[in-house]
């Protein structure tokens, strides 16, 4: 258990990274929803952006 839990935290600037590019790249605002359909429907249009760009990215790597 520990030494996933030490896996996952390396990993963190993974994670950082990903909310900093949803915040500053995709330039997604900030959410006002008070409601829970809302709130999941916009991280989820956010996420979706994101695996759209990280995908753009990979295949331009390839290329």
């Amino acid at each position: 258990m520990d030494n996933q839990v030490m896996e996952n935290y390396k990993n963190l600037w993974q994670i950082e990274k990903a909310f900093r590019i949803s915040k500053t790249d995709l330039r997604i605002p900030p959410i006002y929803h008070r409601i829970r359909n809302p709130i999941e429907s916009h991280i989820c249009i956010a996420f979706a952006a994101y695996c759209i760009l990280k995908d753009m990215e990979r295949v331009l790597l390839e290329e």
